[in-house]
């Protein structure tokens, strides 16, 4: 689930008050402000309620579900698209 929420590593350990180990020098580096942590802990909070059952995801827009399908497509296959679209 981390990972398909965006939510980094580091992020996750600060969240659920893990330290970081001693050799981890990126971690003791690392500062999250009060927003990235909200942010993180509402996405993690609104998946784990769809995972109940308690809430319905989010619909995509049209538009934002043609993005991610084109964004899937290799050059040749997106000019092909294009040119389709076009004719």
């Amino acid at each position: 689930m981390q990972k398909t929420l965006g939510v980094g590593h580091y992020t996750l350990k600060r969240l659920l008050n893990h330290k970081t180990g001693r050799n981890d020098v990126t971690g003791g580096y690392t500062i999250l402000t009060a927003e990235e942590l909200h942010e993180a802990a509402e996405r993690i909070a609104q998946r784990i309620m769809q995972y109940a059952g308690l809430t319905k995801p989010k619909e995509q827009s049209d538009i934002t579900s043609l993005k991610s399908l084109v964004s899937k497509l290799n050059m040749e296959q997106k000019l092909a698209f294009l040119a389709e679209l076009m004719s």
